[in-house]
């Protein structure tokens, strides 16, 4: 989970420093799939929404395997 949380904050940061360009990889449609094109702070709720949506699943599970 930390691992995830990491790489997805490095890409947030790719994106607000428009990363895919400064590589000269802007006119790549790929690159800029990729890498992304636009930073958006509310993608961070989200991140931690799914976490917490993704730890409560495993939870679940968890109980119901026990």
């Amino acid at each position: 989970m930390l691992v995830h949380a990491t790489l997805r904050v490095a890409m947030e940061f790719g994106q607000a420093i428009h990363l895919a360009d400064r590589l000269g990889l802007g006119s790549y449609r790929l690159a800029r799939i990729v890498l992304g094109t636009s930073f958006s702070p509310g993608d961070f709720l989200a991140y931690a929404l799914g976490a917490l949506i993704a730890l409560a699943a495993d939870h679940l599970w968890s109980r119901r395997r026990a």
